[in-house]
This record gives structure tokens, C-alpha cells and sequence, in this order.
């Protein structure tokens, strides 16, 4: 699809240039009204049935890295929401293909493209129209960099193949209403005249209703054996001018299909192909599609009269979409959207750490002693409501995929850690309950970002349904939390002590033996809690293997992953409770404890291979190794507080 995408546009406007005048590039602002029920439109994209409003975002966010476009560079330019900009591609897209929504992160893809010195910045953001002239050598290299797999790619190459895809979809969403701009002559055949009572040009939809006819008349025209093909009669030559601008009309697919066991929606395209055969013939609210879109752009400067069509489209494909039970979350993925809970989530964690901050710096203060478990329980009320949300959408469980585990754990980590502050009161894990929650929340929206799509994707059938897969998605994530809530605390509980220590022997107060031991006592406790999780979670996991795949344990790296992540929590708590580690051996112990659940939770996927992987993402393997080396310092600190420790020691017995 995507190759005869790119075939039909080098073909169309692509190859083509052409001057826009000042006038066409002029379009009246969309009203809120408009948006609001543009938001609504339902669509299907890859497998799921969504709100426009969801498509168009990450559309954007694919094309530009951000969730909104830009009209201009600088401060010209004003911000478009995205359904917004969504119509501006169908309605204007000749103004559309002037914002600068395609970020360009290497100049050398620019130079590749033959792009003018002078136009190149290393990173930036540029329109269509400015890479309009550089597209085809832009997929000839795609063409050639196809066969290198992902994980072996440059950037460079990655961000070609991504620059293509964007280019090719933005046009196909402004060539999306072509069909509609185009007037059908019908002149110069009797058969013509007396199918369309006569006229001169038509619409689309007027040909469309009578397709099949029209195709039965040119093809009976054709001699069986005439060397020169099909004949080029009029009948013929309306025929393949509908055919070729329908084609354009590919995606997105808007129309419900006939049936509840089709599981595919149509794009106008499919309604045209459709229409053709007689076995299967769209249905007339199918057909009236294409009507409304035409009487959507015929309205597209009067603001009032496109509303009412746009509203009447909306209730049009809603109510299809109900009949099929296929519309009832998508009010419910709007607001998800519009309300931003994972916005306000880390914006209240953001306010609670600088809070934070201030306690530390004022530990009496009792109003702040207030506000900062205030702002944690705030933020973590918000991200367990984004959840709830999602997973009403999906009708799952709360981890499906990458993104939804980042947000699982935060929840897990900023819950838990809340719950052991009201009964510790030590401020320890309040602490590192708000620093956890700002950086969970930043890394799901860097994620986000960085993979550029749909969070909530369609699932394979395999992962859509088991019961064992879900419980052991669910126990094992939970793991994955508390061993990272351990190392959070065991990294606390080393840089504290590194810092007491020196403070101590520079003539400072000595350190507080007893805070430290509660800290380690919630690094055990939270290494206990990660051993039930992640060990039963492992079993469940043989469990869903064995009976989806026929084999309890197949040594695949994400299996590997789990089970280091079972034997470093077995082999700590036997170490203490033998005698064989004290509280330092387990703080240094659970930092490699954070170490090995990360390079289960993102590295193995790097792999790319075996049966639980998630894919290789670039970008990952550059923050999973500063992540290592962070923790390999605090390692080192590990090391400092044991060698301080006769030190402090002496130092004690000496007062």
C-alpha cells in the first residue's frame, strides 16, 4: 500500500509545480464548535476505532515530534489543535502544505535530498512545500536503505525512511478531497446524456451511484482480441478519471462496513471499489459519505453552513458506528485527551518536587508539610484516573504495551511509597515518591514523543484475550516496580550516608543510626514485595507460554530477564537474613538489583529477537547506558561509605 501510495503521488502533484496565489492561501479560523465536533469524527486506523482527534494528534506527532502544529516558524506562527489542522489538510490544502510540520533532524538528509544550502539548519522543521522538490531522490535512498533492518540503521537512514512516510501521508491527506474539486465531463456520448439526465459535468457522487453501469458500458465497448486495449470512449475516459482520483482517497478510513463480522472499515476508495461489484454493493448511508464530504467542501468559507454538514456527518458515521457497537468509548477517548490527566499529573508531582525542596530546607513548616503529600496524592489521583480511562477504552487490563508499563510502575511506586510515609512519617518515602512520579510521568511523555504513535494500539489476537496474560503482565510489571522502588531507596540510602559520613569526619553531627536503619528496612521490605510479584508473575507467565505456544520456558531473553530478576531478589534477601550482607551489602545489592530490572523491562528488546520482544526503538540504548553509568557511580559512593565506615566509627568512640 505505502509503495503505491508513494507511485501515485510521484505521478500526481509531487512531480507537478505550481504557483498559489495570496487569495487561495487565505481560509477563515476554525470556530471551537467546529473542532469540538471534528474531535468526534470517528475513524479506523490501524485496527482501531478512534476519535479524529486521536488520528490527527499523532499523525502530527509523527510529522513534527510535537502534538500540535504550527502555521509559521517564530513567533508568527500561531499553534493548531490537531483536528484542526486535520481540516486544513482536506480543505486547505494548499495552505497546509505551508506549515513547517516535518522535523528534519540531520542537515545531511537535506543535502541528500539536494535541498539549497541556505534553506538547511541542523534541526529544524520544515514545510512540504520546501521538501516538495527533494522527494524523489528522498525515496529512491528509502528505496535503498529498505533491505538494512531497523536495528542496523544510521539515524540518517531511520530518519529518511520516517521522512517519507510522513510526506507520503501528509499527501494523502491533502489529496484526500480531491475527487470532490473535480467537475466529470459527461459530454459527447448519448448513453452519458441519458444516465445523467443530460448534463454537462457532474460530482462524484453522482458518477459514483451509477459506477457499475458505467463500468458494464466501457467494457462492453472492448473487442475480445483488439491488440490496442480498452478503447478510449467517453464512457471509458470518465470511467478511469473517477478511478485515478478515488484512488487518492485512501486514508482515512471513515466508513463502517455492511455487518458485524467485517472487521475492516472503508476509506471512499473502498466505497468506489465496492459499488463495482454486485455481489457486495455499499449500502446508501455508505454511499451518502462521499455526498456529505462534497457538500463539506462546497461550504468550507461559510463557517455556519459547514457546521451543520459537519454535524450532520458526525451523527451520520456515529450512528453507523453504533450499529455496530463500535462508538461507544469514543466520547470517552476525547475526553481522555482534552482533559490532559497525564499533563496535570506531572505538572502537580513538578509542584511537589520544588515543595519538596523547600521542606527539606524548612522541615517545620507545617504548611508545606501538608502541601507536599497533598500534590503527591493529586498527581498519583490523576494518573490513576488517565489509566482507568485507557483502560476503558481498550476494554484491558492497565499494560498492554511499553508506554503503559512506565505509567503502571509510577502509579505502583508513588502509591506504595505514600502509603509507607503515612505510616513511617520519616518523609524518606514522600521524598522519593514525588521524585519518582516526576520523572515516570516524563519518561512516558519522552516516550510518547519519541515513538510518535498511537498509545493505544490494536493488539495481536494472541495478546487481546488470555486471562494468564494478563495476570502475568500485570504481577510481573508490578515486580518490575518494587524492584525499582528498592533502588530508588537503596540510592537514597547510600548518597545519605556518603554525605553523613563526610559531614561527620569534616566536624559535622554524626549520623542518625536509626533514620538509616528504617530506610533499609524499607529497601527490604520493598525487595520482599518484588520477589512475591515478580516470581509469581514469572510462573503465571510459563503458564499463558504453555498454553499459547506449547512450552512452559523456552529460554527467551525476556524469560532470561525475569528470571535474573527473581535470583538477585532470592540471593539478596538469603544474604541478609543469613548474615552474610548488613544494610550496606543490601543497599549496594539493590542498585544492581534496579540495574538488572531495567535491562529486563527496555534492553532485551534491543535484541530484537525471540517471542516477547517489543522491538529495538533508537534512542533507548543511549539512556539505558547513562541510566547504567549513574548507578555504577552510585556504586562507587556504595564503596566510599564502607571505606568511611571505621572512620566514623572511631570517630563515634571517641566521643
Amino acid at each position: 500500500m505505502m509503495m503505491w501510495l508513494v507511485a501515485a503521488l510521484l505521478v500526481t502533484s509531487f512531480a507537478a509545480t505550481s504557483s498559489t496565489s495570496d487569495q487561495e492561501l487565505a481560509r477563515p479560523e476554525w470556530s471551537a464548535e467546529i473542532v469540538a465536533v471534528a474531535d468526534h469524527l470517528p475513524v479506523q486506523d490501524d485496527g482501531r476505532v478512534k476519535p479524529l482527534k486521536t488520528f490527527a494528534m499523532f499523525e502530527i506527532l509523527q510529522m513534527r515530534g510535537l502534538r500540535r502544529a504550527k502555521t509559521a516558524r517564530g513567533d508568527d506562527g500561531a499553534y493548531l489543535a490537531p483536528s484542526a489542522w486535520f481540516l486544513d489538510c482536506l480543505f486547505y490544502p494548499e495552505v497546509a502544505k505551508t506549515y513547517p510540520v516535518f522535523l528534519v533532524e540531520n542537515a545531511e538528509v537535506l543535502g541528500a535530498m539536494g535541498i539549497a544550502d541556505e534553506v538547511r539548519k541542523e534541526r529544524d522543521r520544515y514545510s512540504y512545500n520546501e521538501l516538495k522538490p527533494g522527494f524523489e531522490k528522498l525515496s529512491d535512498l528509502a528505496e535503498r536503505y529498505s533491505t538494512i533492518q531497523f536495528k542496523d540503521k544510521t539515524p540518517v537512514q531511520r530518519q529518511v525512511a520516517r521522512l517519507v512516510r510522513n510526506l507520503v501521508q501528509f499527501r494523502a491527506l491533502a489529496s484526500f478531497l480531491d475527487y470532490a474539486r473535480e467537475r466529470y465531463k459527461v459530454d459527447g456520448s448519448d448513453r452519458l446524456k441519458e444516465l445523467f439526465g443530460g448534463k454537462e459535468t457532474v460530482r462524484y457522487s453522482e458518477v459514483l451511484r451509477h459506477a457499475r453501469v458505467l463500468k458494464e458500458i466501457w467494457l462492453g465497448q472492448w473487442k475480445e482480441g483488439d491488440p490496442k486495449g480498452y478503447p478510449a470512449t467517453p464512457e471509458g475516459r470518465l470511467f478511469e478519471s473517477v478511478a485515478h482520483y478515488t484512488q487518492l482517497s485512501r486514508v482515512p478510513s471513515f466508513v463502517p462496513p455492511k455487518g458485524v463480522d467485517v472487521v475492516e472499515w472503508l476509506s471512499l476508495s473502498d466505497v468506489f471499489e465496492a459499488q463495482l461489484r454486485a455481489d457486495a454493493p455499499p449500502t446508501a448511508k455508505q454511499l451518502e459519505v462521499c455526498a456529505r464530504f462534497e457538500r463539506l467542501l462546497d461550504a468550507r468559507d461559510d463557517r455556519m453552513v459547514f457546521l451543520t454538514e459537519l454535524t450532520d456527518l458526525c451523527t451520520s458515521l456515529q450512528g453507523m458506528a453504533e450499529e455496530r457497537g463500535e462508538y461507544g468509548t469514543v466520547p470517552a477517548e476525547v475526553i481522555y485527551y482534552n482533559f490532559k490527566f497525564l499533563d496535570w499529573s506531572q505538572y502537580t508531582f513538578l509542584l511537589g518536587f520544588v515543595l519538596l525542596a523547600f521542606l527539606w530546607m524548612a522541615p517545620r513548616n507545617r504548611v508545606l508539610a501538608k502541601a507536599v503529600p497533598l500534590a503527591g496524592l493529586v498527581g498519583l489521583a490523576a494518573l490513576i484516573t488517565a489509566i482507568t480511562f485507557r483502560c476503558y477504552i481498550r476494554s484491558r487490563p492497565p499494560i498492554s504495551t511499553l508506554y503503559e508499563t512506565i505509567l503502571f510502575i509510577t502509579a505502583i511506586n508513588v502509591g506504595v511509597l505514600l502509603l509507607v510515609e503515612l505510616v513511617s512519617r520519616r518523609r524518606v518515602a514522600l521524598s522519593i515518591a514525588i521524585v519518582l512520579g516526576v520523572l515516570g510521568i516524563f519518561m512516558a511523555d519522552r516516550w510518547e514523543l519519541h515513538d510518535g504513535r498511537d498509545t493505544m494500539p490494536t493488539l495481536q489476537a494472541v495478546l487481546d484475550t488470555n486471562f494468564w496474560l494478563a495476570t502475568h503482565v500485570t504481577c510481573i510489571t508490578t515486580g518490575y516496580a518494587a524492584s525499582l522502588m528498592a533502588a530508588a531507596l537503596a540510592n537514597f540510602w547510600i548518597l545519605g550516608n556518603l554525605v553523613a559520613a563526610v559531614r561527620a569526619l569534616r566536624g559535622g553531627p554524626k549520623p542518625d543510626d536509626e533514620f538509616w536503619r528504617n530506610v533499609a528496612r524499607m529497601v527490604y521490605g520493598a525487595v520482599c514485595f518484588g520477589l512475591l510479584f515478580s516470581l509469581v508473575g514469572t510462573i503465571l507467565g510459563g503458564v499463558w507460554a504453555n498454553d499459547s505456544w506449547g512450552r512452559f520456558w523456552g529460554w527467551d531473553p525476556k524469560e532470561n530477564g525475569a528470571l535474573m530478576i527473581c535470583l538477585m531478589q532470592l540471593a539478596l534477601l538469603h544474604a541478609r537474613m543469613g548474615g552474610l550482607i548488613k544494610h550496606l551489602g543490601l543497599a549496594i545489592g539493590s542498585v544492581g538489583l534496579g540495574v538488572v530490572t531495567a535491562f529486563s523491562w527496555w534492553h532485551v528488546n534491543q535484541f530484537d529477537i525471540g517471542l516477547h520482544s517489543y522491538g529495538p526503538a533508537p534512542g533507548i540504548l543511549r539512556n539505558l547506558f547513562t541510566f547504567y553509568g549513574i548507578e555504577s557511580v552510585v556504586l562507587l559512593g556504595g564503596i566510599g561509605v564502607w571505606l568511611l565506615k571505621p572512620a566514623v566509627r572511631r570517630l563515634r568512640l571517641s566521643h
